[in-house]
């Protein structure tokens, strides 16, 4: 779970990836409604790896594809819209693809 501001900052709402542990966070620098999550969940677990939504996290999928490790420890963006994922014990992976649609 995480928490969204939405009043300026005067409370915390819970948002969106019950029961998931998410431990990095990415927002898109051209897509301001594209945010990545990165979980450190378990392989056997139904929110693993990488989750990302495109309307500001009312709703996730994954994209774990060519992911080895879905253990992950830290989310990077570049300024051309790529994707860094580091693992834990996978190594870093990056999108094929940049995220600037």
């Amino acid at each position: 779970v995480f928490h969204r501001i939405s009043d300026n900052g005067e409370s915390l709402q819970k948002y969106g990836l019950k029961n998931t542990s998410i431990v990095s966070l990415l927002i898109s620098h051209k897509r301001r409604e594209y945010i990545f999550a990165g979980s450190r969940s378990q392989p056997t677990d139904q929110t693993k790896g990488i989750l990302y939504s495109t309307d500001n996290g009312k709703n996730w999928l994954q994209i774990n594809t060519g992911l080895t490790d879905f253990r992950v420890v830290q989310l990077a963006g570049d300024s051309l819209g790529f994707i860094y994922v580091a693992t834990e014990n996978g190594g870093v992976f990056r999108t094929a693809n940049p995220i600037n649609k």
